[in-house]
């Protein structure tokens, strides 16, 4: 039986905590303080893309631990450097450059505030059911009502449109527009998928109009929707692209990669626990591991699996799937059904009130890809 948790703590609890204590993880299972096991499939949020316990990512931590832990940003460090010049590399925005923090949000924050600065502008256009972060930039680029009830104001000139309107971006994009800020697959907004159309229009609007591109890859980076970036699967470039989750292999790490005309300007923005040196090493271990394995993981193959096994279980009305993330909605609260999910040995997060969202590390085996479509079944058929 699961572990029941007394929240009766000091704990500022705002996410709403599940009645579980995680003790260990180990690849793509979970136990719990009393030793029950679980099947991890939201990977901590997205984060553990490779699974838990990687060695090559803790004796990466472990190595840097012993001989600098943190510096700030103020002192330069070649792992920070080669951090810098990986994530380069691997997206392929040459000649660009990296500024680091510790989370998406603040990805975003960086990406928000340097757009304006670049252009000269101040309009930002996002999109309806959008999700880009709890911070105040971040939150008003996005659109959630619930995120932004009892707070007062947010960021002016920020415009929310329809996601997939094309129309609706022709009639608001200007020359006064410094930047439109998307997700190609919006997470926490439904796992709702672009149209690739509308994606090509986004891009050649903005370049149209002199407008920035920040593409949000926050969840869907580092191999989650079948190739390493989604931009690559839509077949874009962002002038701006946000990082974080994954790359940090466990660890706080956000990166914000800009395009090689966007200049940094000293002093306009910072971040004392950016690029922490134990997080780069992390992330080092991290991309070792992608580098070397993401290839073998047949991703693609696993989500195709996973979603026709959802679409044929009683209880879903639709799934949307792009390569291990994946929305299936169903006829009842999500919350509901993730607790009955939990008790029978599956972890899962949702994406709306009646939305499941499947996210498990990409290096889950078949068996346990099989294992959870099990648990699934006894639950959703």
């Amino acid at each position: 039986m699961p572990v029941i948790v007394n929240h009766d703590s000091h704990l500022f609890d705002v996410a709403g905590q599940r009645d579980l204590i995680i003790e260990r993880a180990k690849g793509f299972e979970c136990w719990d303080v009393a030793g029950n096991r679980y099947l991890d499939f939201m990977s901590g949020h997205g984060v553990m893309n490779l699974g838990h316990g990687r060695r090559e990512i803790v004796q990466a931590v472990a190595q840097q631990a012993q001989s600098l832990t943190h510096m700030g940003s103020a002192f330069e460090h070649p792992e920070r450097t080669r951090l810098a010049q990986r994530l380069i590399g691997l997206t392929g925005m040459q000649g660009g450059r990296v500024f680091l923090s510790n989370s998406g949000t603040e990805s975003v924050e960086a990406a928000l505030k340097f757009a304006r600065h670049h252009t000269g502008r101040s309009e930002m256009i996002g999109f309806i059911r959008g999700f880009h972060g709890r911070t105040y930039g971040a939150l008003s680029a996005g659109f959630n009502p619930r995120h932004r009830k009892g707070i007062g104001s947010l960021l002016p000139d920020c415009r929310h449109l329809p996601f997939g309107d094309v129309a609706a971006l022709r009639r608001t994009i200007s020359d006064q527009t410094a930047a439109v800020i998307l997700e190609l697959v919006q997470g926490e907004g439904g796992v709702r998928i672009a149209e690739p159309g509308f994606i090509n229009a986004v891009q050649d609007l903005c370049r149209r109009h002199g407008t920035l591109l920040i593409i949000d890859e926050v969840q869907t980076g580092f191999g989650r929707c079948g190739q390493p970036f989604a931009f690559q699967v839509f077949g874009v470039q962002p002038d701006i692209l946000c990082l974080a989750k994954a790359l940090g292999g466990g660890f706080p790490l956000g990166a914000t990669v800009f395009r090689s005309d966007i200049q940094p300007v000293r002093g306009l923005h910072g971040s004392t626990f950016g690029g922490n040196l134990v997080s780069c090493a992390a992330a080092h271990g991290f991309l070792d591991l992608f580098e070397r394995e993401f290839e073998d993981l047949e991703v693609a193959e696993k989500g195709a699996h996973l979603a026709e096994s959802l679409r044929a279980m009683s209880r879903v009305t639709e799934v949307r799937q792009m390569g291990l993330m994946i929305g299936a909605d169903v006829p009842c609260q999500a919350s509901l059904l993730l607790q009955y999910l939990q008790n029978d040995g599956l972890l899962a997060i949702s994406a709306g009130p009646q939305t499941l969202r499947f996210l498990p590390p990409l290096t889950i085996s078949w068996d346990g890809l099989n294992e959870g479509i099990r648990i699934l079944r006894r639950t959703l058929d």
